[in-house]
């Protein structure tokens, strides 16, 4: 009987194939419903950011579309490593949305919301200990067409056939429901659709995030579509006011498709149901709603809905509502609705209400919009509804086309069901500081403010004493050293964890703020010379110009060797303008570095002693500013370069007794002021040390070679010469040393024959004897002959075997 019926109904829609019709109720209808009117459209926007953004602090433009009233940015894939955060922001540098690795996690697709500019910039803020790489890719742009003189975006006026969810009476007994209400914006392909949807309770009464709407609607959504769709909470004006911009608690972003049932021959009604991709926080105040699934006709009804715009509306009907059909159908699939004047006009449904529930007087789910004629212009005209009784359980239904097994899990067969808000959230990280700023040496009282019942805290305090700690309440963090510090916050209970961090969330400054500036003054080389600028104290600092005054006709300036990576990201001016070199920068945000190398300068020097003077005949031609833009207390400290002629050392370095090289070997030249020239032995032997300071001190040679000699023959020789029936002098005496003791005795002979055999894989010292040669380097070339052996090697076979290759 049921499949007879399915097929008499299957031709009843082919029947019904001409033009208008009259609906069972009577009313003249069209046969098709109106597809959902979309706000905008998306377009291809290809631009990976990933590289500028793993690289340090970056920036750049995003979007420029000047016929848009408001953007969308969706992103094929986005992750946000620790501690960094990718900001979006209009033209003027105000920032309008920013993601973290809190809310990109998955690393998948995702959206911003509605952001009302025609123009985007991006900047990206990189914190100095982030190790891993940001992944940044866009996909498309949502482009919400200007709508011209009509208003100003996020603004609307109240007119009397459009009436506030809160106006007083009509919203009074509706202010749990109204929070079960959600705007929804839909990506669809290449379109952008305005929807609105219903948070909805089940019967496990475990908090499943699901939402309902309408598949007239969101019927032709992929699955990445779903990702980018952007769920908002609240859009509400406050009163009865006849205009404002609404202002959403926030938004969650993605949602993975459940289950749907659209118009189908007629036969079906209409729903669409998502299940969005993160928990609900108690910070949007979500409320689940109750359904009915009785299919009983209600005395009066509510439609809660964003009916063109940003804020939720309410539509009253007292007995005016009735089983219908669907555009000629052949079941009564849909509530078919007209709207009654109240204390503030007739409220209608309009562009945007797709989706919206429909609620009986006890506050519960029985249908869903699916095409509405009310309008401003016709308030009499009927809106239809489909039934959530016939959705529950459709014609040869399976659970991806009804809602029973997802509303009543459990199969309680509970015919109703009432709404409540969330038994249980996730936890939500928040903390309080008693000051943003303060010195160093003092403490700083951080406080947990966090929602949704933690049951564990864990704390960071990077720079701070204690650096960790678990628990609710941490004591008063110390501070002994000034910067800018991260605090970091994860809590958890039973139904999840969130982490929170705010980079830079204390700034402590030094108790002294003077900042020290000096250069080194060492003795170097005439020629291209390196000369180093360090800084002290340096903290909290925005623009700074530095100004040296050189002796241009002796020194001329090649540029930067190097700048401290915090300044590079500033780029600064670097320039010589007559006798003074100047460094400045500017930036938006304050920086420091503490104590470290600012920069270093490269010049060409001639011969001699070179003065090198800060140039502080003006406050500004020497001044660091601060984050208020009023200058720190400095002390510059001026510096001597003395150029000297500089020496060569070069030689070769031989295995003893022998004329064959031994290479790879280090060898390095430390002269009586601890500074070091290293260099390393070419294959044949010879090495050459350039650029030498003149002076006294020690050459040293580390060879590289492996063991590889030492024998029988090396073992009689180091007992011929204990026994004093031979003697070993010079390398040779030291090499049959083989224990390092200072003396050659039957133990190196010993060790010898074991190394020799295996049996050991070393000796108690090094395996290479090279002898340390003191020199004296002036001006002009030196050359010097060294030698090197292996420890037990007496008879000097290595050599031999060399040779013989």
């Amino acid at each position: 009987m049921k499949a007879t019926r399915h097929i008499l109904a299957a031709l009843l829609c082919l029947h019904f194939t001409g033009d208008a019709l009259m609906s069972q109720d009577g009313s003249h209808t069209s046969l098709a419903p109106a597809p959902a009117k979309t706000i905008g459209a998306v377009r291809p926007w290809p631009l990976d950011l990933s590289q500028p953004c793993s690289r340090g602090h970056a920036s750049g433009t995003l979007a420029d579309v000047g016929e848009a009233r408001a953007l969308v940015v969706y992103f094929d894939s986005l992750r946000i490593p620790y501690r960094d955060t990718l900001f979006i922001l209009d033209l003027q540098g105000r920032p309008l949305w920013h993601f973290t690795a809190r809310e990109t996690r998955t690393g998948g697709p995702t959206a911003t919301p509605l952001l009302f500019t025609g123009s985007l910039r991006w900047t990206y803020s990189r914190h100095p200990l982030t190790r891993d790489h940001a992944l940044v890719r866009i996909g498309g742009l949502g482009v919400v067409p200007d709508p011209g003189p009509q208003g100003q975006p996020g603004q609307e006026s109240l007119l009397s056939c459009l009436i506030n969810v809160n106006s007083s009476p009509e919203g009074d007994d509706w202010q749990d429901e109204k929070n079960g209400i959600v705007r929804i914006l839909l990506r669809k392909g290449a379109s952008l659709v305005l929807a609105t949807g219903a948070l909805m309770n089940n019967t496990s009464l475990d908090n499943t995030p699901y939402v309902l709407t309408s598949d007239n609607c969101a019927n032709g959504a992929t699955a990445a579509d779903l990702l980018q769709t952007v769920f908002y909470f609240g859009d509400e004006l406050p009163d009865s006011s006849i205009s404002g911009t609404p202002l959403p608690l926030g938004s969650i972003t993605g949602a993975t498709f459940v289950a749907r049932g659209g118009v189908s021959c007629n036969l079906h009604s209409d729903f669409y149901l998502v299940r969005l991709n993160q928990p609900l926080p108690q910070s949007l105040q979500p409320y689940l709603l109750g359904y009915d699934r009785s299919g009983a006709v209600e005395d009066s009804v509510v439609c809660i809905h964003h009916s063109g715009g940003l804020f939720k509306q309410i539509a009253t009907s007292w007995g005016s509502i009735v089983p219908s059909t669907y555009f000629g159908g052949v079941v009564y699939s849909h509530w078919k609705a007209w709207w009654s004047a109240t204390a503030h006009g007739l409220g209608v449904t309009d562009n945007g209400a797709n989706g919206a529930p429909l609620l009986s007087a006890a506050g519960r789910v029985i249908g869903v919009w699916s095409e509405g004629y009310s309008s401003c212009s016709g308030p009499a005209a009927p809106d239809y509804f489909g039934k959530l009784s016939l959705s529950w359980q459709q014609y040869l239904s399976t659970p991806a086309t009804r809602l029973k097994e997802w509303l009543d899990p459990g199969n309680t067969g509970a015919m109703t069901l009432d709404g409540m808000y969330p038994t249980a959230y996730p936890p939500e990280a928040a903390f309080s500081l008693a000051s943003s700023s303060i010195q160093s040496g003092d403490s700083l009282l951080v406080v947990d403010v966090s929602l949704g019942a933690p049951a564990a805290w864990n704390w960071q305090f990077p720079g701070g004493q204690p650096s960790l700690w678990n628990g609710s309440q941490p004591p008063a963090i110390h501070y002994p050293s000034p910067g800018t510090y991260d605090i970091g916050l994860i809590v958890t209970n039973s139904s999840g964890s969130d982490t929170l961090l705010i980079p830079g969330a204390v700034k402590v400054y030094p108790a002294d703020p003077t900042v020290i500036t000096s250069l080194d003054t060492l003795t170097v080389c005439a020629d291209t010379v390196e000369v180093i600028v360090r800084v002290s104290n340096l903290y909290h600092v925005r623009n700074g110009a530095l100004t040296l005054s050189i002796d241009t006709a002796s020194l001329h300036f090649l540029g930067a060797a190097s700048l401290h990576p915090r300044l590079q990201a500033l780029n600064p001016g670097l320039s010589v303008q007559g006798s003074d070199l100047w460094i400045t920068w500017s930036s938006t945000q304050p920086f420091h570095v503490g104590d470290d190398t600012l920069a270093t300068l490269r010049f060409e020097a001639a011969q001699g002693t070179h003065a090198l003077t800060w140039n502080t005949t003006r406050p500004w031609m020497c001044q660091y500013y601060a984050e208020n833009m009023q200058p720190l207390p400095t002390l510059f400290r001026p510096g001597l370069l003395d150029a000297q002629s500089c020496g060569t050392l070069s030689g070769t370095l031989r295995y003893a007794g022998t004329s064959l090289g031994v290479s790879p070997a280090a060898l390095s030249f430390t002269d009586v002021y601890g500074r070091q020239y290293s260099t390393t032995v070419r294959t044949d032997g010879s090495f050459i040390l350039r650029r030498v300071i003149p002076s006294q001190g020690q050459v040293t040679v580390l060879p590289g070679l492996p063991w590889s000699d030492g024998n029988a023959s090396d073992a009689l020789l180091i007992l011929r010469h204990f026994a004093k029936l031979d003697t070993l002098n010079g390398l040779a005496a030291l090499a049959g040393d083989a224990n390092g003791s200072g003396s050659v005795n039957t133990t190196d002979a010993l060790l010898v024959a074991q190394r020799f055999a295996q049996l050991i894989p070393s000796f108690p010292a090094s395996d290479w004897i090279t002898a340390e040669t003191a020199v004296i380097i002036g001006p002009g070339f030196q050359s010097l002959s060294l030698e090197a052996i292996l420890r037990g090697d007496v008879n000097r076979s290595w050599g031999g075997k060399q040779a013989l290759e």
